[in-house]
């Protein structure tokens, strides 16, 4: 299956500069020497994810990810306070070049129960079009998904022939449908990940579909994403 890469859904490129931190922890050696740090940036609402403005910027906190599966992050900082707003308050987090949402923000509001508690996963986006990237185990092996964030009807989607063909018809994209369900063996993951990213394509530069930020507004969730997840 093609990767997912920024270029794909022309995601948001967060900023360096001119942030607004509530609480920013910077330890005292990396002001004396060029050493490499991690700095995490967490966000508590989509309005922030959208004009990238986070609302925390930590530098150097601790980071696991959590094997077999790859896809579950751990930030941890040693104040108690600032874990439980990782674990309980912020929606995102970003850092170098990566995306993560918090699973519990998933769980409470898209009833996604899959992923390690406490736990945050990769994302992608644009300001249209949000899915979760997971990997998980089925028996003894991994199992990789898409996860399509239906923000209208607040459920966590796995992008399946199915769910694609129903996106496509919605929208009127029956052209990319005939093709997709004209397609040979159109079932297989690799296929429906290359018409997914069609759809999300098409989507992107269609001036009827809506924007995240516009159907949360149309919901009356937008400005209280964050309050859900407390």
């Amino acid at each position: 299956m093609k990767e997912p890469r920024c270029c794909d859904i022309d995601l948001k490129k967060y900023l360096h500069h001119a942030m607004i931190a509530v609480f920013t922890v910077i330890a005292l050696h990396a002001m004396a020497v060029d050493e490499p740090h991690d700095t995490v940036y967490f966000f508590d609402s989509w309005e922030r994810i959208m004009a990238d403005q986070p609302e925390a910027i930590f530098v150097d906190p601790y980071i696991s990810i959590i094997p077999p599966y790859y896809y579950d992050w751990y930030f941890s900082m040693s104040d108690r306070r600032m874990n439980r707003l990782i674990r309980d308050r912020f929606v995102a987090a970003s850092l170098e070049d990566k995306w993560l949402i918090s699973r519990k923000y998933l769980v409470k509001n898209f009833g996604w129960h899959s992923g390690e508690p406490g736990s945050y996963v990769p994302f992608y986006f644009n300001d249209k079009v949000a899915y979760v990237d997971y990997e998980h185990p089925v028996f003894d092996n991994l199992e990789r998904n898409f996860y399509y964030i239906d923000f209208k009807d607040r459920k966590m989607r796995k992008v399946t022939a199915s769910l694609l063909s129903e996106l496509l018809e919605e929208w009127g994209y029956l052209d990319l449908k005939m093709r997709f369900e004209g397609s040979k063996d159109f079932k297989k993951p690799e296929i429906v990940g290359y018409y997914f990213f069609q759809f999300i394509d098409r989507a992107t530069y269609d001036p009827a579909y809506p924007s995240i930020l516009d159907i949360m507004r149309a919901e009356g969730t937008v400005d209280n994403s964050n309050e859900l997840t407390r």
